[in-house]
């Protein structure tokens, strides 16, 4: 039998090839409507997780960092045996961490405290640090005091680590951290300080 002959067998390995995809079908009109459908309600479902979730992460976030902040200054001060603060400008959405350079500095003058960075090297300048977002609001609960007449309210940590009582005469003094949000399940979370200076933070919904 010749080559071309088109009654020549074909190869078995093209016949099994040819079963194989005969039992397969493509997916008709009905199903892929059900699928779209499926996708399409998980879509609803998922975005208000979705607007939920991202303006929660963000306060949480940025209330995570001031903490740290203010906990940071605290371990200072016990590791440097010397006065540390955290002054807020809350007219401009930042704050700022300066040093004494002694345990019997006068914390009562402005030329006794030293700016450092928020690692807590010290610099030149004073450098700010950003509260956060423009659509957050940031108050202060407690009677904090300006203790150094700079126009700043300020958390003082001590040598010990403690508040000084002359900051922050009422406890637990709070540094609040809010948005103007019905969806998101805790719109405002609050660093609070106690007198020894112990530190936490708690999310509330307003």
């Amino acid at each position: 039998m010749r080559s071309d002959d088109p009654r020549r067998k074909v190869p078995r390995r093209a016949n099994i090839l040819r079963r194989r995809h005969a039992g397969q079908r493509g997916y008709n009109l009905t199903e892929l409507l059900t699928v779209m459908s499926i996708l399409g309600i998980t879509l609803l479902i998922s975005i208000p997780a979705l607007l939920q979730l991202i303006p929660q992460y963000r306060i949480k976030s940025e209330a995570a960092q001031l903490g740290s902040s203010v906990r940071l200054t605290r371990h200072k001060a016990i590791a440097n045996r010397a006065p540390w603060r955290v002054s807020f400008d809350l007219d401009n959405e930042r704050y700022t961490i300066q040093r004494t350079a002694n345990r019997d500095a006068d914390v009562t003058q402005a030329a006794s405290w030293l700016p450092v960075n928020r690692s807590g090297v010290p610099v030149s300048d004073v450098e700010w640090i950003s509260l956060g977002s423009d659509d957050l609001r940031h108050g202060l609960v407690g009677q904090f005091v300006d203790i150094d007449d700079d126009d700043l309210p300020e958390i003082v940590f001590d040598h010990r680590g403690a508040v000084l009582p002359a900051a922050v005469t009422g406890f637990p003094a709070e540094i609040v951290i809010a948005a103007d949000s019905s969806v998101v399940r805790f719109n405002r979370y609050a660093i609070k300080a106690t007198s020894s200076g112990q530190i936490s933070i708690r999310s509330y919904k307003e």
